[in-house]
């Protein structure tokens, strides 16, 4: 058994080194791109990174998107074979990356003249076929006047985690009907439901100890990515927490 464990060890030891080690240009999992109204496409970019000594394969897929109105205009997501339009992009594309090398995954968008401030919204998901890396994206465009009227907390949205269950407990999420939430903060006083780009949705108070356990239903809004916002008395957004209905 010695044996036939040392023949083999060379061999394992080379696969090994031979796997490509996929990594991203983005140590965050926000791109953002400046696009004020009237300009041309404007590319949020997101490169793809092969240092491993043979080819390998990612695989993505969108899944979720947010456009304001029909003024902003973009051919979809775009890899550095093909572009999908984002009524096709939730079903997963495979590309190729050759050995130590890097190509771009990309959403293009153009705010033409008359259209809706706020911010655009692409959320992708993107793995390592066969590997073990796998991490989300959010393409966000808008114009450095309209962050605010996005509503839009860069920094939160930028972390895996930010201000979770040692704020709110929320469960379950993934969720269908409803979430539920126990207050653990004495300093949220309400919870705001919105939409990725910040609009709201529902709102619950918590005026006291005997309401800090609420429930939040879901019934009737689309399936993706949703925002509860954990907000102080004066109303200032001291947590923020993702959900995703489906």
């Amino acid at each position: 058994m010695r044996k036939i464990f040392l023949l083999f060890m060379p061999l394992m030891a080379l696969a090994f080194f031979a796997q490509a080690q996929i990594t991203y240009s983005s140590a965050g999992d926000t791109i953002f791109t400046n696009l004020p109204i009237g300009g041309n496409f404007e590319k949020a970019k997101l490169t793809v990174n092969n240092s491993g000594s043979a080819s390998v394969n990612i695989r993505w897929r969108m899944l979720t998107y947010f456009v304001p109105d029909a003024n902003w205009t973009s051919p979809g997501v775009c890899d550095w074979s093909t572009c999908i339009p984002f009524n096709l992009a939730s079903n997963w594309t495979t590309a190729t990356i050759t050995a130590n090398a890097s190509e771009d995954m990309y959403v293009q968008m153009k705010r033409n003249t008359g259209a809706s401030t706020g911010c655009s919204v692409i959320k992708l998901e993107i793995e390592e076929v066969g590997g073990m890396s796998n991490r989300t994206f959010n393409f966000i465009h808008t114009s450095a006047a309209d962050v605010m009227a996005c509503n839009l907390d860069l920094n939160a949205l930028s972390t895996n985690d930010f201000n979770t269950n040692e704020m709110v407990s929320v469960y379950p999420n993934p969720a269908t009907n409803y979430v539920n939430l126990t207050v653990n903060d004495s300093r949220v006083k309400s919870v705001q439901l919105s939409n990725i780009i910040g609009r709201q949705i529902k709102r619950v108070n918590i005026m006291d100890a005997r309401s800090k356990d609420q429930q939040i239903s879901l019934t009737g809004l689309p399936d993706g990515l949703y925002l509860l916002q954990y907000k102080s008395a004066d109303g200032k957004v001291i947590g923020v927490h993702r959900i995703t209905k489906r």
